[in-house]
């Protein structure tokens, strides 16, 4: 299971926010769901993220919906 921390979806709504003034509401709704099906994975993906040398704890993945478009780092941490 992926549980998102208070500031991933403080985040999550600050990327929404962004979709809805640059392109539409429908848009940000789509993209969000996409970084969120991208974010569910880990639950069972999480050892394709890469270690965050500052802080051993953490992992970290890049998710990108295009090849060279804009990406979203996202830092998790195993637990259990």
């Amino acid at each position: 299971m992926v549980s998102l921390s208070p500031a991933a979806l403080t985040s999550l709504d600050q990327i929404w926010d962004w979709n809805v003034q640059t392109y539409s509401p429908d848009h940000a709704d789509r993209y969000l769901a996409f970084l969120r099906a991208e974010t569910a994975k880990l639950a069972h993906l999480y050892f394709v993220g890469k270690r965050i040398p500052t802080r051993p704890e953490f992992n970290y993945i890049i998710i990108r919906k295009h090849r060279g478009g804009y990406g979203y780092v996202v830092a998790y941490e195993l637990i259990g």
